[in-house]
């Protein structure tokens, strides 16, 4: 699923598209964790599919103020496949930190 995208004709037919290039999520101590997406566009040759990453766009963030709070997940193609919530993300990352940390100190 691509997002916020647009096709330009010009001499080349070209769709460009915003992506993730960078997730951040800080959990202060005694805090209230927070989302950060750092974007980036991509422009996909509609001739011959390769894409290129072009500049970084913006910032989106989010407070994880409610963690059962709820959004969907899709497949590559689209599909709904399940509803998460943002406590569940952030504890799959929490112990995320725990098995690569362990992996890295042996």
């Amino acid at each position: 699923m691509l997002y916020n995208t647009s096709t330009i004709e010009d001499t080349i037919s070209v769709t460009r598209y915003e992506r993730a290039h960078r997730i951040e999520m800080s959990n202060p101590l005694g805090g209230v964790p927070q989302l950060m997406f750092v974007t980036s566009w991509v422009e996909r040759d509609n001739e011959t599919s390769v894409e290129t990453q072009m500049e970084q766009h913006r910032n989106i963030a989010d407070v994880v103020a409610d963690p059962s709070e709820e959004f969907n997940v899709y497949d590559t193609e689209g599909n709904l496949v399940m509803v998460a919530t943002y406590g569940e993300v952030a504890g799959l990352l929490y112990n995320l930190f725990f098995h690569v940390a362990q992996k890295v100190d042996g």
